[in-house]
């Protein structure tokens, strides 16, 4: 083995605790630091729904489902609005 990579392996690990070592900078202050709230919000879905999916884009939410009636099942979807679920929608029902 040539005498430099013992001398190598040996800076490199110097350089690696030295760094290790630094101050990491601070995060910066929210400019709002209000408490976070978790509220719970009920679901536009009816009995006997399955299969729940959230889609959010941008400032838009849709929710979509299947719901179940006897032999029937259908797919349906709300948005949510600033004052709530909107009625669902029915995309496409089974032949009953």
């Amino acid at each position: 083995m040539p005498r430099a990579y013992p001398l190598a392996l040996c800076l490199c690990g110097v350089a690696v605790l030295c760094l290790a070592g630094q101050a990491r900078p601070a995060l910066p202050a929210a400019a709002d630091a209000r408490p976070i709230v978790v509220e719970p919000v009920v679901s536009p879905a009816g009995p006997n729904s399955s299969a729940p999916q959230l889609t959010v884009e941008g400032d838009r939410a849709i929710l979509s489902w299947i719901e179940r009636s006897g032999k029937q099942s259908s797919l349906k979807f709300a948005e949510r609005t600033a004052s709530g679920w909107s009625g669902p929608q029915v995309v496409v029902s089974s032949l009953p």
